[in-house]
C-alpha cells in the first residue's frame, strides 16, 4: 500500500532495500500481484541484475551500499524491510548509503518494517540518539494477529529428556549453580 501510494505521484521513486534476496523476490512477487504492470527491477549480485532505471528497486543492502550518488534521480521512499536489524552504528552498510542518500535527495522517506522495533544491542529503533527513525507509524499486538490467524499460535513443547536437579540449589525460588 506505501508504494501504490507513492507512485500515485508523477515521477516518484521507490526503493526496498534488504539483506537477504529471497526477501527481495517474494516481495517484488507480491508487489507483481498487487500493482500488475508496475515497472520494478533488482539490484542485487545474488539476483543478477543491477538496475537502477526502475519505477521501483529492490535492492540488497551488500550490493547497493556504495552506489547512493550512482542513483538518478534518487529515490523519495526507502522502504527497509527487517529494519530491526539496521545497527544504529552510522558507519554500518546501512547508515552509510542511507546518509548519502540523504545527501542526493535531501527529502527521501525512509520508512522500516519489522515485525520487532526493537534492536537488542540499543534498544527501540525510533528512540535515542542516532535513531533512524522518528516514530512507529503502525503497530499491532501479536495476539490480535494470532487471533486474526495472519501468525500461528505459541505451542511450548516440553523436552523429552528428564534433568536431574536435585542436587542444584535454590534462591529466591530460583535454582542457582
Amino acid at each position: 500500500k506505501l508504494i501504490e501510494d507513492a507512485l500515485s505521484y508523477t515521477g516518484t521513486r521507490v526503493m526496498v532495500l534488504t539483506h537477504v534476496a529471497e526477501l527481495l523476490t517474494q516481495t517484488a512477487e507480491e508487489l507483481v500481484n498487487l500493482l500488475p504492470g508496475v515497472y520494478l527491477g533488482f539490484y542485487s549480485a545474488s539476483i543478477g541484475q543491477k538496475r537502477l532505471d526502475r519505477q521501483v528497486t529492490f535492492a540488497g543492502i551488500q550490493s547497493i551500499y556504495e552506489k547512493a550518488p550512482e542513483i538518478v534521480p534518487p529515490p523519495d521512499l526507502v522502504l527497509v524491510d527487517e529494519a530491526h536489524l539496521v545497527p544504529k552504528n552510522t558507519t554500518t552498510r546501512y547508515g552509510r548509503f542511507l546518509d548519502e542518500l540523504k545527501q542526493c535527495n535531501p527529502m527521501v522517506k525512509v520508512v522500516g518494517l519489522t515485525a520487532t522495533p526493537y534492536r537488542l544491542d540499543s534498544g527501540h529503533l525510533h528512540k535515542g540518539k542516532g535513531a533512524l527513525f522518528d516514530g512507529i507509524a503502525y503497530d499491532i499486538p501479536i495476539g490480535m494477529l494470532m487471533d486474526q490467524g495472519y501468525l500461528s499460535p505459541v505451542v511450548s513443547v516440553g523436552a523429552k529428556a528428564k534433568i536431574d536437579l536435585s542436587e542444584v540449589g535454590m534462591r529466591g525460588g530460583e535454582r542457582v549453580l
